[in-house]
């Protein structure tokens, strides 16, 4: 069992050095540590060298777990991913997150109870959202890139075959796809392109 510690801050001007102590007084062998917004997990290169360091039996400390995950669904998903690899995660300010220990799996449990919870309250409003919004009679969906008329036209010129795809396209500003997908079954030989 190894206690590996993970240490980031937002901003390159942000100092490391509070955490780091924590880390080291927590008993860390290793401590990655990153300047980088943890917006996005995926756009955080230490912390993904960070997963793939852990082994089985080894605990995360953290300072706080803000380190390692800006959203409840995040820190979920996270804690979810190295539960299945045997690791455990601890914090070192906030005593009740330790999932090594009983009291931490279940505080850790209804963290996940909530996420989900919240996840259902979302889809929940904005189901409601969008009954509401038709019921006005608002259209729901992507905007249609042509107009029925400009459609039409471009239903004419694909039956042409001495105007290229590529100008049609070029001339309404659509992509191949939008085009086949208005024209449907039309001109769509691929040696007109």
């Amino acid at each position: 069992m190894a206690l590996v510690g993970y240490a980031r801050v937002s901003k390159e001007g942000q100092e490391l050095d509070l955490q780091i102590n924590a880390l080291k007084e927590a008993g860390c062998i290793k401590i990655f540590k990153e300047k980088q917004s943890g917006k996005n997990i995926d756009d955080r290169p230490i912390f993904k060298e960070l997963l793939k360091f852990l082994r089985k039996d080894d605990v995360l400390i953290v300072w706080k777990t803000d380190r390692i995950g800006r959203s409840l669904k995040d820190l979920v998903n996270l804690v979810e991913e190295l539960k299945e690899k045997g690791v455990g995660i601890k914090s070192t300010t906030q005593g009740m997150f330790d999932t090594t220990k009983p009291y931490g799996e279940m505080i850790f449990n209804l963290f996940g109870m909530l996420a989900q919870y919240e996840r259902s309250l979302l889809i929940e409003r904005t189901n409601a959202g969008l009954a509401a919004a038709k019921a006005r009679g608002q259209k729901l969906g992507r905007k249609k890139l042509l107009l029925d008329e400009e459609a039409n036209m471009v239903r004419s010129l694909v039956a042409n075959p001495k105007i290229s795809i590529k100008d049609i396209c070029q001339k309404y500003n659509i992509s191949r796809t939008t085009l086949y997908r208005y024209v449907k079954g039309g001109r769509s030989s691929a040696t007109q392109l």
